[in-house]
């Protein structure tokens, strides 16, 4: 399987693995027309994870595990 090479001003060049890519069929809200994402983690954002469009690296979504938050 071929991996994706996506850039983005915060991570710089990335590569994505298939089994990594997670596709929402109808998109996200206010961002239908992107269906393909990656998950990023980022040391310095910790627990801060990334949700990263791939058709569009500059969007990403923050999202944090709910256990953090008390």
């Amino acid at each position: 399987m071929e991996k994706t090479v996506i850039k983005s001003s915060q991570f710089g060049e990335l590569e994505v693995s298939p089994e990594n890519i997670f596709t929402f069929e109808e998109g996200l809200l206010g961002f239908e027309e992107y269906k393909k994402y990656v998950l990023i983690s980022d040391e310095i954002t910790e627990p801060f994870k990334w949700l990263i469009a791939l058709e569009e690296p500059e969007i990403g979504f923050p999202i944090v595990n709910p256990w953090h938050i008390d």
